[in-house]
């Protein structure tokens, strides 16, 4: 009896031990997976591991050598080398733009000289919000800029209240064209117009070929206004 009982508590223990046991690590397949390096050119090298991570290899990005290097299967390897192909390419090339800004001067006086038949649609736009009697082209600035570049120009003009001539400043942080053809549009941010103490400033969107009326200043406390009125096309 003592024996059966010694014999059935080793059995018991040995049982006890071996559910306590870890079982054994099974192998990684990963491990195994080949390891391939692919120099980038054009991309942001961590945006392009972000979006590659989709296909569930190990991928690593390096900035300075802009490299990723990737571990995985095969077959997922050459998927991965085909979408770097596709997405990492030159970026289009830098636009140019011209900017066309007609300073006008509104009054409560009937103006004394015709304006350009092309302001037509701004100066019918400007009737139908104001109730200035006369408008007069007080300036046409010509602005050359690269897409996504800031541009300034400045100078002197023709004086508003022809006494003496002002000094001008027109400026933009940057212009950004979205769109093709007739459906180009201009993203202008933080234009800027000072005359004197006049100032126009404010993010616009022209669309190409369009007269937009940017905004109204108040000239040295007087009656009359500052308008500007901005076309807005690329250029080769």
């Amino acid at each position: 009896m003592k024996l059966r009982l010694i014999c059935a508590g080793l059995l018991i223990f040995s049982a006890v031990g071996l559910a306590q046991e870890k079982p054994a690590k099974q192998p990684d397949a990963s491990e195994h997976w080949p390891v391939k390096m692919f120099q980038v050119k054009y991309a942001n090298v961590n945006q392009l591991r972000d979006v590659l991570n989709v296909f569930g290899a190990f991928i690593s990005a390096d900035t300075h050598l802009k490299v990723l290097t990737v571990r995985a299967p095969e077959r997922i390897l050459t998927t991965i080398e085909e979408s770097i192909k596709l997405l990492d390419v030159p970026p289009p090339p830098a636009r140019n733009i011209e900017l066309t800004a007609n300073l006008l001067v509104a009054s409560s006086q009937a103006a004394a000289s015709a304006l350009p038949v092309e302001l037509d649609p701004a100066i019918k736009q400007l009737k139908a919000i104001f109730n200035y009697k006369g408008y007069r082209l007080l300036e046409t600035l010509l602005l050359r800029t690269r897409e996504d570049q800031a541009a300034d120009l400045s100078g002197n003009l023709t004086s508003i209240d022809a006494h003496e001539s002002v000094v001008y400043t027109f400026h933009i942080n940057s212009a950004r064209i979205t769109g093709d053809g007739k459906d180009r549009v201009f993203h202008i941010n933080n234009l800027l117009l000072r005359i004197r103490q006049a100032g126009i400033t404010t993010d616009i969107d022209v669309r190409e070929g369009q007269k937009v009326v940017v905004g109204k200043a108040n000239i040295d406390n007087s009656d009359n206004a500052l308008i500007l009125v901005l076309t807005a096309k690329v250029v080769d």
